[in-house]
């Protein structure tokens, strides 16, 4: 049986909600509904940043996963980490993916405008410039029908509720299905 381990943040973790309603758990259930045999790993820990992630990957990939999707960077974005430590905290993470002959898979995130136009720019750049250089599977945003609406998010209006989990799991669903049709 192949697994997949969803390294992430609070927006993996499920914050707020039960763990089996976190967008990996509700994955897990989809495939399985589609006849699809993997085992799901949620790594997600709330207020985790893209250096956090690193500190815990060599951990993560002693469970022998066979692709490791890569969630990170809203925390960093919310502090306004330096664009080159989120991108190299990133660009590390999968090079040790990698060398353990685990498929890399990066879910990208979106800076809000609070810190200027040029560090949303340059930090939105990151996750399509290294998806071309490592040649790995890419969604752009993973909470692309979530993120600003109210019904699908807690009432602080950042963490996916429910309905938001489940409407990330159908994101995810059909692009991760595509990726292991790729890497059988």
């Amino acid at each position: 049986m192949k697994t997949i381990i969803f390294l992430g943040d609070s927006l993996t973790a499920g914050y707020g909600l039960p763990i089996e309603y976190s967008y990996p758990a509700q994955f897990a259930k989809k495939v399985r509904e589609l006849g699809v045999t993997i085992r799901v790993l949620n790594a997600g820990v709330n207020g985790d940043t893209t250096l956090g992630g690193l500190k815990r990957t060599a951990r993560l990939l002693k469970h022998l996963p066979h692709y490791l999707v890569i969630a990170l960077g809203a925390n960093d974005m919310m502090r306004n980490h330096p664009i080159y430590e989120v991108k190299s905290n990133l660009k590390q993470i999968i090079t040790e993916a990698k060398n353990q002959n685990v498929k890399p898979i990066l879910f990208g995130m979106k800076a809000l405008p609070i810190y200027g136009i040029q560090y949303m720019r340059e930090f939105n750049q990151i996750f399509l410039d290294l998806a071309q250089t490592f040649v790995i599977p890419y969604l752009p945003f993973f909470l692309e029908e979530v993120a600003g609406v109210a019904a699908f998010n807690l009432p602080d209006r950042i963490h996916p509720n429910l309905l938001g989990q489940k409407k990330i799991a159908e994101t995810v669903t059909p692009f991760l299905i595509s990726v292991f049709e790729k890497h059988k």
